[in-house]
């Protein structure tokens, strides 16, 4: 979707006056009913999320990525996503069980942060919460969002995902570009390569930030321009 300046710049002030600070409070507890694991195509991973998964259950991120996702290449962003592989029945999660999420310790970023959203707000480079419309659970435990992000093993700045959002659009821009003009069996070998380096080549046995920054840095130095 293309926005101008004007909505744009709407859309950021409308942010960041919803925005919830670190000790700000929030009314929810799951009940772990598992509806918002069932009719979804949508689980979307970024490269800490399968790290952790992996790290979890003690896998490579490319066992992780070969047993429960499965990747496309971004219409608009024109760059590999990845997302979890949903069962048959119902759309449902891989990782769902008889007594929830059987990952619930490592579980995907965009599940941690329920009932929170958030957003990266490129002009001031810095993620903001906010609370979401809450139709499940109940409001018996009061959370501060500091806490609550903790819980998952999770900052409120982030820097992990920080790098990602400003990493994509850079990557973005180079394949609708660059990348445009090139044969299809060379961007085939350069999506094979962005999904390589930012998703799977990581030893779990590692710090991912690291990892990351050092991929990062050998991507980008295949890319000219990006």
């Amino acid at each position: 979707m293309n926005m101008n300046c004007k909505d744009a710049e709407k859309l950021t002030q409308q942010l960041e006056a919803a925005a919830l600070g670190p000790d700000d409070t929030f009314a929810f507890s799951c009940d772990r009913c598992g509806r918002c694991c069932r009719d979804r195509e949508d689980i979307l991973l970024n490269p800490g999320d399968l790290f952790r998964i992996a790290k979890f259950l003690n896998k490579t991120p490319r066992q992780v990525m070969e047993e429960y996702c499965e990747g496309y290449i971004g219409p608009d962003s024109q760059i590999p996503i990845i997302r979890l592989k949903p069962k048959a029945y119902r759309n449902t999660c891989p990782f769902l069980g008889p007594d929830g999420c059987k990952i619930h310790a490592a579980k995907p970023t965009v599940c941690a942060l329920f009932p929170l959203g958030r957003a990266y707000i490129t002009t001031k480079d810095k993620l903001v919460y906010f609370c979401q419309p809450i139709t499940c659970g109940s409001d018996k435990r009061t959370h501060t969002v500091r806490e609550w992000l903790e819980e998952f093993g999770r900052s409120f700045t982030d820097e992990d995902t920080i790098r990602w959002m400003k990493l994509t659009p850079r990557l973005t821009i180079w394949m609708q570009q660059t990348g445009a003009a090139l044969s299809e069996d060379t961007r085939r070998k350069i999506w094979f390569l962005i999904a390589e380096l930012c998703y799977l080549h990581y030893d779990i046995h590692r710090p991912f930030s690291e990892q990351f920054a050092e991929n990062t840095e050998i991507l980008l130095s295949a890319l000219p321009g990006a």
